[in-house]
């Protein structure tokens, strides 16, 4: 029996301990976890990039920064990259090679609000992952469909949610920096 204050509570006679109809398997941690990244701008929208393992400056300057942003950067120096203030994103070395490759980097000031657009698509991939008739039992499946819903995502969406950040960036001045309705 369920309570409201989440417990399951079970009685059980003496010598039931381990019996079927005494036992609730639980799976605390959903199966896992996985760590991916994308891009998006205007008019671009990269592929979804799976990390095995944690994120470092290295990985993501190999397979994020070299892979995904220097071809979207090339020949066009009035864009400007946009990523928040995790460790690999601020390390010296991911700072020195976006200066010699030449992208200016948006700077964000340290606790400041996450208002990178990106943040309200991912939310829309979750969305759309619950939405699916069957979650995915295991992380390759779940990667897989991390992808099939990155992919499925309109550019017209991605058009929307940028077009609307001066409005979002607007609200959170006149919050002084606290919460919006976004």
């Amino acid at each position: 029996m369920q309570r409201g204050d989440g417990r399951m509570r079970v009685w059980r006679r003496r010598n039931e301990r381990y019996s079927a109809n005494c036992i609730a398997e639980r799976d605390r941690f959903r199966g896992g976890s996985v760590c991916v990244w994308a891009g998006v701008g205007m008019d671009v929208k990269t592929e979804l990039v799976h990390f095995e393992g944690n994120v470092n400056a290295d990985n993501y300057m190999e397979n994020v920064l070299n892979g995904h942003v220097v071809p979207v950067f090339a020949g066009r120096p009035d864009l400007i990259f946009m990523h928040d203030n995790a460790r690999p994103h601020v390390a010296n070395a991911t700072r020195d090679h976006l200066r010699n490759l030449g992208i200016r980097v948006l700077s964000w000031p340290a606790k400041s609000p996450d208002l990178n657009p990106i943040e309200h698509l991912w939310d829309e991939v979750e969305r759309r992952l619950k939405a699916r008739p069957a979650i995915p039992a295991n992380l390759q499946e779940l990667r897989q469909a991390l992808t099939e819903e990155w992919q499925a995502i309109p550019r017209e969406r991605i058009r929307r949610v940028i077009l609307s950040m001066r409005r979002r960036c607007l609200a959170v001045v006149a919050a002084n920096g606290g919460h919006t309705r976004y």
